[in-house]
């Protein structure tokens, strides 16, 4: 019966492969609390990101929680933020028009679909990580996103912005998705159709707004917590005077420029401290 027993638990062990955009914290600590919880269930789970140090990668941090990485390449996001900052979004509209500049996409898919094969996992799981579904499509291998659905549901409800991302997907990005598949012998297929047909986790509340109706299978899941271990700053002791207290961020894709500056003019009438 022991032996019976050790045996089902074996056959229900699975190994999942996550590829988070390390460069973001949202997307590698959603990524790294939900690694958590697989490992704790028995699971293996294996970390595939730029381990180089480029500037924002978060790599180290999933190390410290003791999984294992292996090196993938990633899009230079880091580039984009940087010409965010320096020329404001028609910087971004801008880079966003030469594509190889910050991601080649040939060399990221070859570098993702290589990590997968050695690693050979049960399922791979993204988080912002572009290029992820195709990758383990050609790898033969399932997958599955982790990603906010409103954020998707902004581009793909409307058909103006769905036809500006398919003729931008068309000319700039397609072209080297279709390189590796020829490369490999595989049928090509519509990037926005791999990202359809995979389930999709959605870290947030449900009833809060609808799930778009375009996912074929998507589900809310609710918040994914995070804290990073770090001491209380100097001044939080202040906070504790009797004035009510609203914190604003925008998280690691806020602009002080564009958002938070705007946003300190809008409330600081108000008798709240932010």
């Amino acid at each position: 019966m022991q032996h019976s027993h050790n045996n089902a638990a074996a056959a229900r062990k699975r190994k999942f492969m996550f590829f988070p955009m390390s460069s973001v914290i949202a997307h590698s600590s959603h990524a790294l609390e939900t690694a958590k919880v697989l490992r704790a269930r028995g699971h293996d789970v294996v970390f595939a990101g730029r381990l180089v140090d480029r500037g924002r990668s978060r790599m180290h941090m999933i190390e410290d929680n003791g999984f294992r990485t292996v090196h993938a390449e990633e899009p230079n996001f880091e580039y984009i933020w940087d010409a965010i900052l320096k020329w404001g979004f028609a910087g971004m509209y801008f880079e966003f028009s030469r594509p190889r500049k910050w991601a080649d996409f040939d060399a990221i898919m070859e570098s993702q679909i290589r990590a997968i094969k050695d690693e050979q996992p049960d399922a791979v799981i993204g988080c912002g990580a572009l290029t992820m579904s195709n990758s383990a499509y050609v790898a033969g291998v399932p997958a599955l996103n982790i990603h906010n659905a409103y954020m998707i549901d902004f581009v793909l409800r409307y058909s103006y912005f769905r036809f500006w991302w398919q003729w931008y997907d068309w000319n700039f990005l397609a072209p080297q998705r279709r390189a590796v598949y020829k490369r490999h012998g595989i049928k090509p297929i519509r990037a926005i159709d791999l990202y359809r047909a995979a389930p999709l986790l959605s870290p947030d509340i449900p009833g809060l707004y609808e799930t778009c109706a375009y996912f074929h299978n998507a589900i809310q899941i609710g918040p994914i917590l995070f804290d990073i271990p770090a001491p209380l700053p100097e001044w939080f002791g202040e906070l504790d005077d009797g004035t009510p207290n609203v914190y604003i961020t925008m998280g690691s894709t806020g602009s002080f420029d564009s958002f938070l500056g705007r946003s300190y003019n809008a409330v600081a009438t108000l008798p709240y401290r932010f």
